[in-house]
């Protein structure tokens, strides 16, 4: 049995476990998402990704990746704005993370705001608060606003499109993740290898979450004249990448034929 966090089970480990269970067949993996800490014997739970230093109190872990979140939104979401620079994403509806105390706390929009030289203005939009990450990452792809999203939650809806990160300009997580685990799991069926595997993917996901996002090309309707400024031709939307490649650097979406806007953030 595999325990961790709602959000990462939904959002980063469980799409993962196919991989494993596609080259172990006879594998049985049970995966729970639970966010207050497991007893890794009594509890019957083998494996524990957990966030932060809650983790000592586990006799065996290891550190696995230390993540980073990045503005994102549904691409209708831009469908007429111009975002000239960082802050613009302030005047729009924003979409909040806090979660319980236990965890600590995910850098919030003031934060974000700050590491560009901006305030957060008085006439701000609305903004909505989650306690859960997934469900405040749901929110964004259905297009209620825009989610300060761990780039290891959002991969995917960045590669299909379903997201976009108009700014590439990350905060990273106050502290990392760490996989525990019972030592009388590395003596059942699998058990060795699948902890070596879930640090194998732990690695991976640590250089993803420093080097360049997922980057999608999209087509917005060619049909609809709302969406064509009424040319009846499609408008496409492209990724900027300015300054560096994925720390401080930032991404802008704009009209293709438009000359580059200023970064002013």
């Amino acid at each position: 049995m595999l325990s961790c966090l709602s959000s990462v089970a939904s959002r980063w480990i469980g799409p993962r476990l196919f991989d494993w269970q596609a080259g172990h067949p006879d594998a049985t993996v049970r995966l729970v998402g639970a966010e207050a800490e497991p007893r890794l014997t009594g509890d019957l739970v083998d494996f524990r990704i957990c966030y932060g230093y809650a983790v000592r109190s586990f006799e065996h872990h290891a550190e696995l990746f230390t993540d980073r979140v990045v503005p994102a939104c549904a691409p209708a979401l831009l469908q007429g704005r111009r975002l000239g620079r960082p802050a613009d994403l302030l005047q729009m509806p924003l979409i909040a993370i806090e979660w319980e105390p236990a965890h600590g706390a995910p850098p919030h929009w003031k934060e974000w705001a700050a590491s560009i030289g901006a305030a957060m203005p008085l006439a701000q939009g609305s903004e909505l608060t989650f306690s859960l990450s997934s469900a405040a990452i749901d929110a964004a792809v259905h297009g209620h606003g825009v989610v300060l999203a761990q780039v290891s939650m959002i991969a995917g809806d960045l590669a299909s499109g379903r997201l976009v990160a108009p700014f590439d300009h990350r905060l990273v997580l106050s502290q990392p993740y760490f996989l525990a685990w019972d030592r009388a799991a590395l003596q059942k069926l699998h058990g060795a290898e699948f902890r070596a595997w879930l640090l194998s993917i732990a690695k991976q996901q640590a250089d993803a979450s420093l080097g360049p996002l997922p980057r999608v090309t999209a087509a917005l309707s060619a049909t609809d004249p709302r969406q064509t400024g009424g040319t009846g031709q499609s408008t496409l939307w492209r990724q900027h990448r300015i300054g560096g490649a994925g720390r401080a650097g930032h991404t802008i979406a704009q009209h293709v034929g438009e000359r580059p806007a200023a970064d002013g953030g």
